[in-house]
This record gives structure tokens, C-alpha cells and sequence, in this order.
């Protein structure tokens, strides 16, 4: 049974300054703490705080990622250094 939310990248891409995703909660609860996307450790101004099961957000991160999106991850200040926030990565082009 789903308990909580579940982030899905559906759109990433970078004009090499900026990169641009299309994020959607697809879970059954939003994320109750600030977490935003970040490229390295250059995060969005957007927290993912709000994104309510259902919606889909555009996220503007001003850093350009790898090509594979492998430098792509969430970060929040309310999680241990080891610890990960996991979302799927369904790059629609």
C-alpha cells in the first residue's frame, strides 16, 4: 500500500546554464519537510514541500547536469548526510 509521496522527474533538460525539470508527485501524501532538486549541491528555489499527490510542477535549477542526469538528486536540510530522498527518473523527449 502507498504511504507517502513519490516524486517522478518526467522532463530534464539543460540549455547548459539551466536545467529545467517537469516534476510530479505520484504518490498519496505530499513531502511534509522543505527538499528541493538540486544538480551537485546548486539547488532550486522551489521546495518540493507543496507539490500535492496528483500535480506537476515545473523546477528551474541554475546548473547544468550531466547528460545522463546522474548528478540530478533532492536534497533537504531535515536528513542525515547518508541518508537519500529517492525518486523515479522517466525522461519523457
Amino acid at each position: 500500500m502507498a504511504t507517502g509521496y513519490r516524486f517522478v522527474v518526467r522532463q530534464c533538460e539543460t540549455d547548459g546554464k539551466t536545467t529545467r525539470l517537469r516534476v510530479a508527485n505520484e504518490g498519496v501524501a505530499p513531502i511534509y519537510r522543505d527538499a528541493w532538486f538540486a544538480v551537485g549541491s546548486v539547488r532550486s528555489a522551489t521546495s518540493l514541500r507543496g507539490l500535492l499527490p496528483g500535480e506537476e510542477w515545473s523546477i528551474e535549477i541554475p546548473a547544468a547536469p550531466m547528460p545522463d542526469g546522474s548528478d540530478v538528486q533532492i536534497i533537504s536540510d531535515c536528513i542525515l548526510p547518508q541518508q537519500t530522498i529517492e525518486f523515479a527518473f522517466f525522461n519523457e523527449e
